[in-house]
């Protein structure tokens, strides 16, 4: 026969039955008309700002963070006159306020002290892996930034397009694409 664990007994006395019943968790009503699974993951939260002048960021990885902070600026400069590209634009501001601190505060939580057992686990030091991360999201939001300027791009070549067509000149550039 089997038992009933606590996770079962939990389970039962959230869906109101007792464990011997199957019972299933019925979902949590958010608002009317709307259900919400009560296992919906959660957006993430923000971290706290990070620091650029904190004397633990190391000194090769400050011009990362400032680079990572001037992208997501430019990228919200490009995405001003557009109405697409809104979740390129969300992720763009996430890697800046979730993903970048996240990443840096968990640096520092290893301490100074116990970051070389990351270079005995992997042959490589924190603040290296700390910077190749910072670069995989620099590279992230250049892809990004990319993005906006080709829809730019093509916006200009159907403009072109249409001058030429409309005035008869034929010297574009971007015929040949």
């Amino acid at each position: 026969m089997n038992r009933p664990t606590i996770f079962s007994k939990f389970k039962a006395l959230l869906a109101g039955s007792t464990p011997g019943e199957n019972a299933v968790v019925a979902p949590v009503v958010a608002a009317p008309g709307e259900t919400v699974s009560p296992a919906a993951p959660a957006a993430p939260a923000a971290a706290a700002p990070l620091d650029t002048t904190d004397s633990r960021i190391p000194r090769s990885s400050v011009s990362r963070v400032e680079r990572i902070r001037s992208l997501v600026r430019e990228i919200e400069t490009q995405a001003g006159g557009t109405t697409g590209g809104k979740d390129a634009l969300e992720e763009a501001r996430r890697i800046e306020t979730i993903y970048l601190p996240k990443l840096v505060y968990s640096y520092f939580d290893i301490g100074e002290e116990h970051r070389v057992e990351v270079f005995r686990a992997t042959g490589r030091s924190a603040s290296f892996m700390l910077n190749d991360r910072l670069d995989t999201l620099i590279a992230q939001l250049l892809v990004i930034s990319q993005g906006f300027a080709r829809g730019r791009i093509d916006a200009f070549s159907i403009n072109l397009g249409f001058i030429d067509k409309r005035f008869g000149s034929t010297d574009s550039p971007f015929d040949d694409q």
